[in-house]
C-alpha cells in the first residue's frame, strides 16, 4: 500500500498511517519513512508505486492542488493501479481527474474514524489476491519491455498458463489490466507457440530420415505405410497451425475443432510430438471456450 498525501495534511495522515501499518499482513509506504535523505525521490517514489498493490490518497485542498500528488496520481492511473481516495479534509474545488470518478471514503475531523477505517480495509481486501497478481505482472512486464532487445526471456510453461488464466479471470470491479501487461503475455504465447512448432518439425524430420533409413529393408513393405504417416502428419501440423492461430485472437471454439482434428485417430500411426501438442491445444482451448 502507497500512501499519497500532501505534507500540508501529514498530522491528518499520521493517525491513518499509524492505522494501516499496524496491520500484520500490510506494507505501507510512504515518501516520509521510505525515501534515505540523499536518494533522489522521483525515481524512489515511482518504484515505490510500482511495487504496491494499491495507492491510497489522502485528498484535501492541499494535496489536490500539490503537482507531486497529481503526479504520483498520474503513475498510479497509467499502471492501471487500484486507487482508494480518502478525504481527510473537504474540498469545495477541482479535483484530480484520476480520483473524481471514483467513490470517496470520508476521514475527515467530523467523521467516525473506526467506521471509515473499516471501509478502507474491506476496500483494500477486495479481489486482493487477483490484485497483487496484477503488481507482480506488471512489474515483470515492465523489466521484460525494458530489456527485450537484449533477449528477454518472456513467461514460459505454467506460469504463462497461470498468466493467460489470470488474465481471463478478471474480477468485476478489479482494475484493468495494462496494455503492456496484454502485450507480455501474447507475445509469450506467440513464443511458445514458436518453440512448439519447432519441436513437433525437429520430431517430423527425425521421424522421416529414420523411414528412409528403413525403406532399404523393407521397401515393399513400408512404402504406402510411410506415405501414408507423412500425410497424416502433414495435415495434422497444418490443422495444428491453425488452431495456434486461432488461439492466438481468441477464437478458442475454433481451436479446439483444429486441434481435435489434428489427433491422429489412427493407433497404429499416432505421432507422440503431434499428439501431445493437439492435446495441450485441446485442453487450452476448452478451458478458455
Amino acid at each position: 500500500l502507497f500512501i499519497s498525501y500532501s505534507r500540508k495534511d501529514r498530522g491528518r495522515s499520521e493517525r491513518l498511517y499509524d492505522a494501516l501499518a499496524s496491520e500484520e499482513d500490510l506494507r505501507v509506504f510512504r515518501d516520509t519513512d521510505d525515501i534515505l535523505p540523499t536518494e533522489e525521490w522521483k525515481p524512489r517514489l515511482e518504484k515505490l508505486i510500482r511495487e504496491s498493490d494499491t495507492i491510497v490518497f489522502a485528498l484535501s485542498p492541499a494535496s489536490a492542488a500539490s503537482e507531486v500528488c497529481a503526479w504520483e496520481l498520474e503513475l498510479a492511473a497509467s499502471l492501471n493501479k487500484r486507487i482508494i481516495p480518502i478525504v481527510v479534509e473537504n474540498v469545495d474545488g477541482a479535483v484530480p481527474e484520476a480520483v473524481s470518478k471514483l467513490n470517496y471514503i470520508f476521514l475527515t475531523e467530523a467523521d467516525d474514524f473506526g467506521r471509515g477505517l473499516t471501509k478502507i480495509q474491506d476496500a483494500i481486501s477486495l479481489d486482493i489476491d487477483w490484485v497483487r497478481e496484477h503488481t507482480r505482472l506488471g512489474e515483470l512486464a515492465d523489466r521484460w519491455e525494458k530489456a527485450v532487445r537484449l533477449g528477454a526471456q518472456p513467461l514460459r510453461g505454467k506460469e504463462l498458463e497461470t498468466a493467460e488464466r489470470w488474465l481471463v479471470e478478471q474480477p468485476k470491479n478489479a482494475p484493468q489490466p495494462t496494455e503492456l501487461q496484454r502485450r507480455y503475455i501474447l507475445e509469450s504465447r506467440k513464443a511458445a507457440t514458436r518453440r512448439a512448432r519447432i519441436t513437433v518439425m525437429g520430431s517430423i524430420a527425425a521421424m522421416l530420415i529414420v523411414g528412409v533409413l528403413g525403406v532399404f529393408a523393407w521397401v515393399q513393405r513400408n512404402v504406402a505405410v510411410d506415405q501414408k504417416e507423412a500425410a497424416q502428419k502433414n495435415e495434422s501440423i497444418a490443422l495444428i497451425e491453425k488452431a495456434q492461430r486461432a488461439f492466438e485472437v481468441g477464437d478458442y471454439a475454433t481451436a479446439m475443432q483444429h486441434s481435435y482434428a489434428a489427433l491422429p485417430h489412427d493407433d497404429g500411426l499416432s505421432d507422440r510430438p503431434v499428439l501431445d501438442i493437439a492435446e495441450k491445444l485441446l485442453r487450452e482451448a476448452f478451458a478458455r471456450n
